[in-house]
């Protein structure tokens, strides 16, 4: 992963002007704000998706509570599948 971000990076350097470019050049340029764009979407995306989704507290939090019956809740709606009674009954 580190080195897809790092070749995306690499590119991306290729929307911006020189160093050495006269200030008319560098008004010319609008790219840096897809670049900025780029990195907030995700990231916005990340965050609703964070406080819309994860809605519940952690199992481990329940069971420190000495709430069991939420815990196993919680853990039935984290594992969808065959394996699924397995664990909520080592719960």
């Amino acid at each position: 992963m580190t080195s897809i971000g790092s070749v995306c990076c690499s590119l991306s350097a290729y929307l911006l002007p020189p160093d050495d470019a006269p200030q008319p050049t560098l008004a010319a340029y609008p790219y840096w704000r897809y670049l900025f764009a780029v990195q907030v979407i995700p990231l916005t995306a990340c965050l609703i998706l964070l406080l819309t989704v994860v809605t519940t507290d952690s199992p481990k939090f329940y069971l420190m509570k000495g709430d069991g019956e939420k815990a196993r809740g919680v853990v039935g709606k984290i594992y969808r599948g065959e394996d699924r009674e397995m664990i909520v009954e080592y719960v």
